[in-house]
């Protein structure tokens, strides 16, 4: 396989086995095609819980290899799946001050708002997989949706742009700016068949173009 071709891997970590699946990313419609499997027996799990390290270490590079030999692909990073009564899902709340009343929500801090809702949240023994924004409040109003009313993008393939300041003021001036550009988004489209014909060098000038408008 070539070294710049894109790949997804998915590892499952079950209490009996743990499989692994290899696919290639088309790189003009991002579609994965499966390319390489793997499945090894796992022990020392029990109800999703690791109690003995080494069978599930061994199992994972068992079932890993199978994958990378098959696929020809050898692989750095995965997407884990595990399930287990270890692993819980709780709410946090948490509250920070965004300055000036014209200040826009930024999502540095949406970040910062999060990590408030999580600092001293979580006991010592545990880790934070994913924080999942449940709603917002913004000045007593509820239920407040960033990504409409901010511009923010929503598209997972363009979710990218949300780190960028320059794209998100660009976006925010493109919507300031969209009543002016709809008064003369109509002109434009009236002037333009004339710039062509002047263009192509027919003899017309303004006022014969507005009468044969009319």
């Amino acid at each position: 396989m070539q070294e710049n071709s894109r790949y997804a891997v998915g590892l499952d970590i079950g209490t009996t086995t743990i499989r692994c699946v290899v696919g290639h990313i088309d790189a003009t419609t991002g579609t994965p095609t499966i390319v390489g499997v793997g499945s090894a027996p796992n022990s020392g799990m029990r109800k999703g819980v690791v109690a003995h390290l080494g069978g599930p270490a061994a199992a994972i590079d068992a079932a890993l290899g199978e994958a990378e030999r098959m696929s020809g692909y050898q692989v750095n990073a995965a997407s884990i799946g595990i399930n287990g009564t270890h692993i819980i899902s709780t709410k946090a709340d948490g509250m920070i001050a965004v300055g000036a009343m014209d200040h826009e929500i930024s999502p540095d801090d949406l970040l910062r708002l999060e990590e408030v809702a999580t600092t001293g949240k979580v006991p010592a023994n545990r880790e934070i997989l994913e924080v999942v924004p449940h709603s917002y409040r913004l000045d007593g109003q509820d239920n407040i949706n960033f990504m409409e009313r901010y511009s923010f993008i929503e598209w997972d393939i363009a979710r990218y742009l949300n780190e960028s300041s320059g794209f998100l003021q660009m976006l925010s001036f493109i919507n300031m700016a969209s009543p002016v550009i709809s008064f003369f988004i109509p002109i434009f489209f009236l002037i333009f068949p004339f710039i062509i014909l002047k263009l192509q060098g027919i003899p017309i000038d303004v006022t014969t173009y507005f009468n044969t408008l009319k």
